[in-house]
């Protein structure tokens, strides 16, 4: 899973964009985590204790959903209602947008990474 994260010094906003299959990932951080350092330590530590335990664990968002099971964490994207059904390859792209998955230490890693991103930025 290869990421950037990127502070506009414009706007002050942050951007987040990873790897093809991973893309989820970025707006997860952004749209349900945002800067909030509390929030990204949580989940981190939440996650290092449920893999210590090896027990599942979750965290419900508003519309992107995180799962830790068997040492590795998803991610999914609240089901999209359309109205008409759509070609094979377009939903196709859909769903490779609304899911990721990756191992507990890369995502770990990747978080701790955004926590020092974001601290760095903080004022």
């Amino acid at each position: 899973m290869e990421y950037e994260f990127r502070h506009s010094t414009f706007d002050g906003g942050y951007r987040a964009q990873f790897s093809m299959g991973h893309e989820l990932v970025g707006r997860w951080l952004i749209d349900e985590i945002a800067c909030s350092p509390i929030a990204v330590q949580q989940i981190i530590t939440a996650l290092m204790q449920a893999a210590e335990a090896d027990q599942p664990w979750q965290r419900l968002g508003h519309e992107i959903d995180l799962h830790f099971e068997a040492g590795e964490v998803s991610l999914t994207a609240h089901h999209l209602h359309h109205e008409q059904e759509l070609p094979e390859e377009v939903d196709n792209f859909y769903d490779a947008e609304s899911y990721a998955l990756c191992g507990i230490e890369d995502f770990i890693e990747m978080m701790q990474s955004w926590l020092a991103f974001i601290e760095r930025y903080s004022a």
